[in-house]
């Protein structure tokens, strides 16, 4: 099958102390690939699941049954529209957000298009499973095209994080001989404690300096999202 330039955005809604978060990852699906509660619906055939009937109505998912591609709901269907709804309501720098909102309102799948780019969105574990079951030993991730064409101009290797198809896979079945592994997991907590444990300290000090109570006792309120990026990036 071939790939289509329609990409699947997950978003892994967790309940914690502080309420909802999302997670997101971007995957490239194959062509005509819808995933549900249900199953898979592959060129209008249902998979996946024991049972199912083959003609993509059959056994019902979280809504009542198996949509078509065309069938899930969408935020609208011109791209440029939405487009200039997320620059005026500057939904891009709250886009869990949004996509919470979103979620919400139409479900946990559902279909977006801004300007020339189209994406599905989806939120239930079950199907974020079904989606890398189907994805088979060449799955296409969203590229970070300014990235990858930086390291190319500079030819410099790309790595597993923005390549693709088998040659992603020759690089990860490398890879995962030194990642994968325990005795190769002991080899990096060092390094990853360290880097914690900075973290940690720096949000120590913060709260200690601007937040509010007794010292030793004191609480702040703040958005870590900044933060958390340099720790991830470090």
């Amino acid at each position: 099958m071939r790939s289509m330039n329609v990409h699947v955005t997950v978003g892994v809604r967790a309940r914690g102390p502080c309420g909802s978060r999302n997670m997101l990852g971007g995957v490239a699906p194959q062509r005509g690939l819808c995933v549900t509660a249900a199953g898979t619906v592959a060129h209008g055939k249902l998979e996946g699941r024991k049972g199912a009937e083959s003609t993509g109505v059959g056994k019902k998912g979280i809504d009542g049954g198996v949509r078509r591609f065309e069938e899930i709901p969408h935020t609208g269907r011109s791209g440029w529209v939405n487009l200039v709804k997320f620059w005026r309501e500057d939904r891009f720098r709250q886009l869990h957000k949004h996509m919470e909102r979103t979620f919400n309102a139409l479900g946990p799948i559902y279909r977006e298009r801004l300007g020339t780019h189209s994406s599905v969105n989806i939120m239930l574990p079950s199907d974020i499973a079904e989606l890398f079951r189907s994805e088979g030993l060449h799955p296409r991730r969203m590229t970070l095209q300014p990235w990858a064409t930086h390291r190319e101009t500079r030819q410099h290797s790309k790595g597993v994080f923005l390549k693709n198809g088998e040659e992603w896979r020759a690089d990860r079945l490398l890879l995962n001989k030194e990642v994968m592994m325990s005795a190769a997991v002991r080899r990096f907590l060092p390094l990853l404690d360290e880097v914690a444990m900075d973290f940690c300290r720096m949000l120590r000090g913060k709260v200690e300096r601007e937040g509010r109570g007794e010292e030793g006792k004191r609480s702040l309120t703040m958005d870590p999202s900044p933060d958390l990026f340099r720790f991830a990036l470090e």
